[in-house]
């Protein structure tokens, strides 16, 4: 299955498992008004970056127009992603 087909709950699933991947000693047991565990922006870029790079789209958002309430949880990366993702129309990624 494609990232872009995946829900916002699976995304944040695999966005989890890539951080535990890249930082296995992040402890994420600080939690988000979302109830999801809580991120500092940095990493969010982080976790945005390699999910743009994943689908051939290196620039995946155009970070000055994101809410940042978005980047400072998992949950909230998640739906950002969710979003970008399912605005694209069926077939080849537009630049």
């Amino acid at each position: 299955m494609g990232v872009a087909t995946r829900t916002v709950d699976q995304l944040e699933a695999d966005l989890t498992a890539l951080l535990r991947a890249a930082q296995p000693n992040r402890r994420l047991t600080e939690m988000a008004d979302d109830g999801s565990p809580k991120i500092p922006s940095l990493i969010a870029v982080f976790l945005i970056n390699q999910v743009g790079t994943s689908v051939g789209r290196p620039k995946l958002v155009k970070l000055s127009q994101v809410n940042k309430v978005d980047l400072r949880s998992m949950g909230g990366v998640a739906r950002l992603v969710h979003r970008t993702l399912h605005s694209v129309p069926a077939g080849p990624l537009a630049s």
